[in-house]
C-alpha cells in the first residue's frame, strides 16, 4: 500500500541525481513511473475504485505515465534552461 508513496520519493531523489535521460525505456520510463505513475495508482481509492485488478492498475499508471510525457514535452525549452533533459 505504502510502495507508490516510495516510488514517488524515489523518484523525486532520482531526478536531483540525474537531470539527463539517456533513454526511454527504462530510465525516463523508470522516472516518469515514480513521479507520476504512483499518482495514478494513489488516485484509484479516491476515484472510488474498490476493486483493484492487475488491469486497472496497469491504465491507472499508463495514465499518469502519458500525463508525465505530456508535461516534459511542454516545458521541453523551460526545462532544458535549467539543465533538465528528459527526452533522449
Amino acid at each position: 500500500a505504502d510502495q507508490p508513496s516510495l516510488d514517488m520519493l524515489g523518484g523525486m531523489r532520482a531526478e536531483l541525481r540525474q537531470p539527463r535521460f539517456a533513454n526511454f525505456d527504462p530510465e525516463l520510463k523508470r522516472y516518469a513511473y515514480c513521479v507520476a505513475g504512483t499518482v495514478g495508482l494513489m488516485m484509484l481509492p479516491v476515484l472510488g475504485v474498490s476493486e483493484l485488478t492487475p488491469e486497472i492498475e496497469a491504465r491507472a499508471v499508463d495514465l499518469g505515465i502519458a500525463i508525465q510525457l505530456t508535461n516534459i514535452l511542454r516545458d521541453v525549452g523551460y526545462d532544458a534552461g535549467l539543465g533538465r533533459i528528459y527526452l533522449p
